[in-house]
């Protein structure tokens, strides 16, 4: 598992079954919440004004809690709110993308579990059921 800050909660990814850990990480007292991260490539951005014209144009919309461009990598990454189905919100960025004019490639999709900064995380490998 790995541990970032981001959008005023850490985020936790993990390889495990996602259904598996958020069933688990309540018994700890870990009040963690699923949340779909799609990953695109993008191609067609020279500059700075235009990671910008993206994240502007996909941070309102109802499904998405944020979109990260970075313009190094050409890479897209967006959070998906709540439950909020992963295809839907996949559609949604591709047709926001390709109307500004840019060609965009749906990578893949993880979970990641967003945990309260005031929570306590357990060191990995901890037991959930001694916890």
């Amino acid at each position: 598992a790995r541990v970032v800050v981001e959008d005023e909660c850490s985020c936790v990814e993990c390889k495990c079954e996602a259904t598996s850990l958020s069933k688990g990480l309540p018994y700890c007292g870990c009040p963690a919440v699923l949340r779909s991260c799609l990953y695109f490539h993008v191609e067609g951005m020279t500059c700075k004004s235009c990671v910008f014209r993206i994240e502007y144009n996909l941070r309102d919309q109802p499904n998405i809690a944020v979109a990260e461009v970075d313009l190094d990598t050409k890479q897209l990454r967006v959070g998906c709110k709540g439950n909020s189905d992963p295809s839907l919100v996949e559609e949604a960025v591709t047709e926001i993308v390709q109307r500004l004019g840019f060609t965009i490639t749906a990578q893949a999709y993880k979970y990641t579990f967003h945990v309260s900064e005031d929570s306590e995380v357990l060191p990995l490998g901890t037991s959930l059921s001694n916890a």
